[in-house]
């Protein structure tokens, strides 16, 4: 912050290096959607369905608030000095809002399994919208292959001292020569010359990867052998990008009414109950429950924040305090107190019996016909990453620069390179989220 006011008071701009290593100026915490300590108004979004969709006063509120954080930092060098400039207004634009966000949102993820299921059957029906494309245009190429070559730059101006993250950018870094090399080894007219550089690489090439019937389709299978799970990612990402005609409606869908708890059918026998589980749970009642490492951590509600933490079960007294945190976990239970009864005893006299299942049925209930919203993983495990689930959440809000401070907590960059509000009349609003080739190292 003083960097950046002490330049522009003295009448030249800061070092686009150190902008681009920090990415923001200001960072919020952690962004919370609508109904954190009661907060949440349901008659008002009914009187507003432009705010159905999921988070989108939050992340309004997000970038305006780092519009006000540029207005601030160019007043405060305009009120120190006379001298002082505004900021350039491409480097103006490299900074983004910074996040702080740790484990009050991790389980986001476990007690909203229908609106994560429609994030995700989102992102996957998008997916499958591209691959099916039989054949893109000349345009849907170069601006695929002009992403490619800004997505290294967003890779270059990734900071993080995180050691996993660390061994991830350079696999990402990896995984991008690898790409490269895939799609021009057979297509030499492809490759953008210097006096191209700036814009999309020409097309002119009649063979390689990205021709043929469905290329999106055969370069996605191609990446899952070839590329790491970050490469395949960004893959995936940068293949959405020529294609907002068929993809942008799908964000109408991604909304869900998470407040009415789901039905029990009491009248379901046990054999019936089981058959769910075993179907829905298979990964899970494959762990070995037994095991000390599979059972190692317990989630609950610190007083002071109200705010989930996790906790060492067999070195802190948490058990008491565990929170319903762990499907897993719970459907195994299920499963192994199911078969002490009979086949065709009723759920509802067993629940009667075991009301401490009660949740684990409900939430049976919802991912029966939900079949993106378990969270797959055992989060209860003493290897289990927290910051995993983080960045699962946060990506769908336009998360880059993912840097972890801990296993437990992570910094992340939101709306770098957007556009202003005074800009949004006149400068394409989908097109930043990848740096512009010609923006200097």
């Amino acid at each position: 912050w003083e960097t950046v006011v002490a330049a522009l008071a003295d009448g030249r701009q800061p070092d686009r290096n150190d902008v681009e290593a920090v990415g923001y100026l200001m960072r919020t915490t952690a962004v919370y959607g609508s109904g954190k300590f009661g907060l949440a108004d349901r008659q008002s979004i009914a009187d507003r369905p432009e705010l159905l969709a999921p988070f989108q006063a939050e992340m309004l509120t997000v970038y305006l608030i780092r519009a006000f954080v540029l207005d601030l930092v160019e007043h405060l060098a305009e009120a120190r000095s006379p001298a002082a400039v505004p900021l350039e207004p491409s480097l103006r634009r490299r900074f983004g809002i910074g996040n702080s966000t740790g484990l009050g949102m991790a389980p986001f993820l476990l007690t909203h399994p229908r609106l994560i299921n429609n994030w995700f059957a989102a992102r996957e029906e998008a997916l499958a919208r591209v691959r099916a494309v039989e054949e893109p245009t000349a345009d849907e190429r170069a601006t695929f292959l002009d992403y490619v070559t800004r997505a290294r730059r967003t890779v270059e101006t990734w900071r993080t001292e995180h050691p996993v993250q660390q061994e991830k950018l350079a696999k990402l870094g990896r995984d991008l020569d690898v790409l490269d090399a895939h799609l021009f080894i057979d297509s030499p007219a492809s490759v953008a010359t210097p006096d191209q550089v700036g814009g999309p690489p020409t097309t002119g090439a009649t063979s390689g990867p990205l021709t043929g019937v469905r290329p999106w389709d055969a370069l996605v299978g191609w990446s899952a052998d070839n590329l790491s799970l970050e490469g395949q990612e960004l893959l995936v990402s940068l293949l959405l990008e020529p294609y907002g005609h068929l993809v942008d409606e799908l964000s109408d869908t991604m909304h869900a009414d998470e407040a009415a708890p789901a039905p029990i059918d009491g009248s379901l026998t046990v054999t019936d109950v089981r058959r769910m589980v075993a179907d829905t749970y298979e990964w899970a009642l494959d762990i070995d429950w037994s095991e000390p490492t599979a059972d190692a951590r317990a989630w609950y509600v610190s007083e002071e924040k109200l705010e989930p933490r996790l906790g060492e079960r067999h070195e802190e007294p948490v058990g008491p305090y565990e929170q319903p945190l762990q499907p897993g976990r719970d459907a195994a239970r299920l499963f192994n107190d199911l078969g002490r009864w009979a086949g065709d005893d009723h759920l509802g006299v067993f629940l009667r019996a075991h009301p401490e299942h009660r949740h684990t049925v409900r939430r049976l209930g919802v991912v029966q016909t939900a079949p993106y919203a378990e969270v797959r993983d055992n989060t209860i495990d003493g290897a289990m990453l927290p910051i995993d689930l983080l960045r699962a959440k946060l990506s769908f809000f336009g998360a880059t620069h993912f840097d972890p401070r801990s296993d437990r907590w992570v910094r992340i960059t939101m709306f770098q390179g957007a556009p202003f509000p005074g800009e949004l009349a006149t400068a394409d609003p989908d097109d930043w989220t990848y740096p512009d080739n010609h923006v200097a190292a």
